[in-house]
């Protein structure tokens, strides 16, 4: 009765780690099957045995003692590989040398008529058992190692190590433990259910440990432990962002503080260049250091301006709309990022159809198209094309104003196309994904919408549409 009960069992566990995996196992899920299926083949010929004595011959003893030694070092490589890679010629080595030991213990039985190499069989089991409650607690993954499951087969492995001590022991005394012994009494009927529920908790304790231990490294995700894999991922990548926004708040601090520091010195200079402009056009006829002066003025006005509309970018501040003309606040970043445009020998250009007015926060519709022109300068810059070109178009509509960022970078991947504005996802390896999410998020709050697409001559083309200031002028 126990053998046909731990027969379905295990047949059950088996069927369950197959589907849990759908056929496609790892290395250590492949090696634990083949230890229920080896088990299973233990209990199939001692059941056999057991119907009709005229089975229990030499060769049905030699075998089931081999799937004994054999499950044990099989299991001892399952969890081994759970974490670590292993030489499968090891694996073949050992399973050979114990072929060759169940030979030698059979023969040494039938023509010598020893029962010390059966004792000697449970011996070997128990060292086998205990190596395997070892491996388990020498795993090279701490949060495998801190895995309450992997702990509950190390005990279970021990368990079945000191089963197999006793049955050693017993060996040597008149009434030896052993499925084969005439005798049966109630005491081996208890001790060999033990045994065979300890071999059934660790078959469920293993899937358990499937279930809940996921290694970022470990390529065996099963159907069962997905999910928890793909909230550990997220969790990764939420943590990676973290840190990642947070060196981005730093460098946007870093810049505002900057900016306000160059304020000063520049407004100093621009009162002193005027100073010696007036002085040599009262005293001199100087005309070309006059004519220099004003040179100098006007990129001092010029780099004023771009500082003002720095720290304008970067500072932090309550939503408010205004009317604003769109055009305007484009060509104030169009000066911020126009450094960035000639070391890739990017070509900017402008195409303003009508110069609309909107009601909307400066600061955040030009953060959204910072955001744009930085992302095809990269797309951009990733091409060795001839054809380095960025378009920004202003146009409006009978409810709209309109504006477009196209250029002739490497576009958008087609499957990243429908989810390119969800949060964390990004067209770029080093992208943290925030940027575009922030941009429709700025839009949809002046009730406006932005698109993606690509071209059809290649390169990606970005269109808003924000609802036309209803202020009349």
């Amino acid at each position: 009765m126990l053998i046909i009960i731990y027969s379905f069992i295990t047949i059950g566990t088996a069927a369950t780690l197959y589907f849990t995996f759908r056929g496609k196992f790892d290395t250590s899920a492949m090696l634990f099957l083949a230890v229920e299926v080896l088990m299973l083949g233990v209990v199939g010929l001692n059941f056999l045995a057991k119907q009709d004595p005229s089975y229990a011959v030499p060769w049905l003893f030699f075998l089931s003692n081999f799937l004994v030694i054999t499950s044990e070092i099989v299991l001892i490589f399952s969890i081994y590989t759970l974490d670590r890679k292993v030489k499968f010629t090891k694996l073949y080595l050992l399973i050979f040398l114990s072929a060759i030991y169940s030979i030698f213990m059979e023969y040494a039985r039938v023509h010598l008529g020893a029962t010390s190499p059966i004792a000697f069989q449970c011996s070997l089991s128990a060292l086998l058992a205990f190596i395997a409650a070892y491996v388990c607690r020498t795993s090279i993954d701490l949060d495998l190692k801190e895995n309450q499951f992997l702990k509950l087969i190390s005990y279970l492995q021990i368990g079945v190590g000191l089963i197999s001590l006793i049955r050693f022991i017993s060996f040597f005394t008149s009434d030896p433990i052993a499925p084969r012994n005439p005798n049966v009494t109630s005491s081996i009927v208890i001790f060999f259910a033990i045994y065979l529920t300890l071999n059934v908790f660790r078959y469920i304790t293993y899937q358990s440990l499937r279930i809940s231990w996921v290694s970022m490294g470990n390529t065996g995700i099963n159907f069962l432990n997905r999910n928890l894999f793909n909230l550990i991922n997220e969790k990764e990548q939420l943590l990676q962002n973290l840190i990642n926004s947070n060196r981005m708040i730093g460098v946007s601090a870093l810049a505002s503080s900057l900016s306000h520091e160059l304020s000063q010195p520049l407004t100093s200079i621009a009162l002193q260049t005027e100073a010696v402009k007036r002085d040599l056009s009262i005293n001199t006829d100087n005309t070309r250091s006059i004519k220099s002066l004003d040179n100098i003025g006007s990129q001092i006005n010029r780099l004023s301006v771009l500082v003002k509309n720095l720290r304008q970018l970067f500072k932090s501040q309550n939503s408010q709309l205004a009317s604003v003309d769109l055009a305007s606040i484009t060509d104030e970043l169009i000066e911020i990022l126009n450094f960035n445009l000639h070391s890739p020998k990017i070509t900017l250009t402008k195409n303003y159809q009508s110069k609309p007015i909107i009601d909307a926060d400066p600061i955040q519709i030009q953060q959204v198209l910072i955001n744009l022109l930085n992302n095809s300068i990269e797309s951009i810059s990733e091409t060795n094309l001839p054809n380095k070109d960025i378009t920004i178009s202003i146009w409006q509509d009978d409810k709209n104003a309109m504006v477009s960022v196209q250029d002739t970078g490497i576009g958008i991947r087609s499957e990243l196309l429908p989810i390119i504005f969800d949060l964390y996802k990004s067209s770029k390896g080093s992208g943290l994904g925030i940027g575009l999410w922030l941009s429709k998020t700025i839009i949809d709050k002046h009730k406006g919408t932005i698109t993606a697409s690509n071209n059809s001559g290649g390169g990606a083309n970005f269109t808003i549409a924000i609802p036309l200031s209803q202020v009349k002028s």
